[in-house]
């Protein structure tokens, strides 16, 4: 049986990048998709409809799955008929059009994340 070599210093390095790479982009990216949930609820109360503030006052927003899911939501029955419309009434699309407003730039901050820790590499 052969014996193991010593782990060299840039294997060393190597290792100790990729656990921080490993904490790191992940701490980072539930950072920004909280932050990108945050956007997007703001931006459903400014768009949302007040007639009562019923509805705008139940719209709320949390993270589940340990912070790697972000959800925006209203808990008032009659929301649905106001972002899709009925037949007596117009969609007022204040969720879908928070959502498509929040997600522009996340592809782009997702990159910056990414690509400033592969910028980091010991090698």
């Amino acid at each position: 049986m052969a014996k193991r070599k010593p782990l060299d210093a840039d294997t060393k390095r190597f290792r100790k990048w990729l656990r921080q790479c490993e904490t790191g982009i992940a701490r980072e990216l539930k950072q920004c998709l909280e932050q990108t949930t945050i956007k997007c609820y703001n931006r459903a109360k400014e768009l949302a409809p007040v007639r009562t503030g019923k509805l705008y006052g139940s719209i709320y927003w949390e993270m589940t799955s340990g912070g790697t899911v972000g959800k925006v939501a209203t808990n008032v029955p009659y929301a649905r008929y106001v972002e899709q419309g009925t037949m007596y009434q117009p969609p007022k699309h204040f969720m879908r059009n928070a959502w498509y407003e929040a997600k522009i730039n996340f592809p782009s901050e997702v990159n910056e994340i990414l690509t400033k820790f592969l910028n980091e590499r010991p090698y």
